[in-house]
């Protein structure tokens, strides 16, 4: 779920009740888990109304995993406040394909080029550098 997403012109005047309502409505279902994608700079831009992640976690009850512009800290700072139980990272390991590795040794991270993104030839999709090369 994106309760702050704005793709594709995608809002909702009042995503906090709307998404609020939706998660009361799933925690009988007793999911593995729930993802939810957290507020990215994009949608900001595009006027998104931010949806605080504490509200959101209050009304779910099951396994919450969250992304969206995470690094390490904010990542560790998520989970350390309760707000969710984990968090996935997607263009940071499109880059990093060791991002374990690189986040245990405190290792400085690829940056991602995304004009690779969605498509194309090989570039982009495994090449990489790992710390090993």
């Amino acid at each position: 779920l994106a309760p702050s997403g704005t793709f594709n012109d995608m809002t909702d005047s009042v995503p906090e009740a709307l998404f609020v309502y939706v998660l009361e409505q799933l925690n009988p279902f007793n999911l593995a888990y729930l993802h939810v994608v957290d507020a990215l700079e994009s949608d900001i831009r595009h006027g998104a109304k931010v949806v605080d992640l504490a509200i959101l976690r209050a009304a779910y009850h099951g396994t919450l995993i969250v992304c969206g512009g995470y690094d390490y800290e904010r990542a560790n700072e998520t989970i350390a406040k309760g707000l969710a139980d984990a968090v996935a990272f997607g263009v940071l390991y499109i880059a990093n394909p060791d991002l374990v590795e690189r986040f245990a040794g405190n290792a400085p991270l690829n940056e991602a080029d995304a004009s690779t993104f969605y498509g194309g030839e090989a570039k982009g999709y495994t090449d990489y550098p790992t710390l090993a090369n």
